[in-house]
């Protein structure tokens, strides 16, 4: 099980979205009824669709509503090591990509505003491109920003922040490795590419955990700011994003080794996972 995501319209449909891999490694995205108010779901559902993967990791871990409705999904790159098989630069592939359906009814349906929908011979279902793992991502409606914490390869991790509204973007990958160049190793082409707006080497971690942008009304001061994490250094970050923009960033006074991923409830309050623990985010 990777991810859980509440239909927009739960309070009258019941329908709720989890993301997970079968037996096969395949990714499966799977439509489940429930009775809004209760706390469980029928045993079986409605498969979405059906990701072919085959290998062990790499299968990202998220799936999301955004604010025009659409489910988005995104798969990784189909396993280690150096996406050998290309797959996050290949527009005929669902791998190493952020994709956008209209589930509205099912069989799901491929949103008007898709950039390769009108085209040949390409995944019409692909919103953006060139991603190795992007375990977490989220949107922020105020601001109009996708923000993608993308797991990097041997190096170096990257947190994305691109509009929300603009579909077709190239984060690079395995052209580069956040801002460094990964293959070719030297003089890399990034004139096509959108490059990470803050990364990292891997002296300073080993995985980034895309988190939230603050919304939430018991810390004012921490209004308008993304939050980040790294798995393994323990680390709290954040900065204030705007298009174009990279302000205030900082490292908080908190340790928090293992952060699986971030949650947040209905009032707007942050939350970090761990595997044995959830903590909550609050003013010391």
């Amino acid at each position: 099980m990777l991810s859980i995501a509440f239909d927009p319209d739960y309070a009258t449909n019941g329908y709720v979205y989890a993301y997970y891999t079968d037996a096969l490694s395949n990714m499966i995205v799977e439509r489940l009824t429930s009775t809004p108010g209760s706390n469980t779901a029928a045993a079986t559902g409605t498969i979405v669709i059906n990701i072919g993967h085959g290998g062990k990791d790499h299968h990202g871990g998220l799936i999301t509503f955004g604010p025009d409705g659409m489910l988005y999904v995104a798969p990784g790159d189909g396993g280690c090591c150096g996406d050998p098989n290309n797959n996050a630069q290949n527009l005929t592939s669902f791998l190493g990509k952020i994709l956008r359906l209209n589930v509205r009814t099912l069989p799901y349906t491929i949103p008007a505003g898709n950039p390769f929908v009108s085209q040949t011979g390409r995944v019409k279902e692909i919103w953006a491109y060139g991603l190795r793992n992007p375990w977490r991502y989220s949107f922020d409606p105020p601001t109009g920003l996708l923000l993608i914490g993308d797991v990097g390869q041997d190096s170096r991790e990257e947190v994305d922040v691109v509009s929300a509204s603009t579909g077709g973007t190239n984060f690079g990958w395995r052209l580069m490795e956040a801002t460094a160049c990964y293959i070719p190793t030297s003089g890399c082409n990034t004139g096509a590419l959108t490059l990470p707006a803050i990364d990292y080497p891997h002296s300073d971690g080993c995985s980034v955990i895309g988190g939230y942008v603050y919304r939430g009304a018991a810390i004012p001061e921490l209004t308008g700011h993304y939050l980040y994490a790294d798995y393994c250094n323990g680390w709290l970050r954040s900065f204030r994003a705007a298009p174009g923009t990279l302000t205030e960033r900082q490292t908080w006074a908190v340790t928090a080794p293992g952060t699986l991923s971030f949650g947040r409830d209905g009032a707007g309050e942050l939350y970090l996972l761990s595997a044995d623990k959830l903590s909550k985010i609050v003013r010391q």
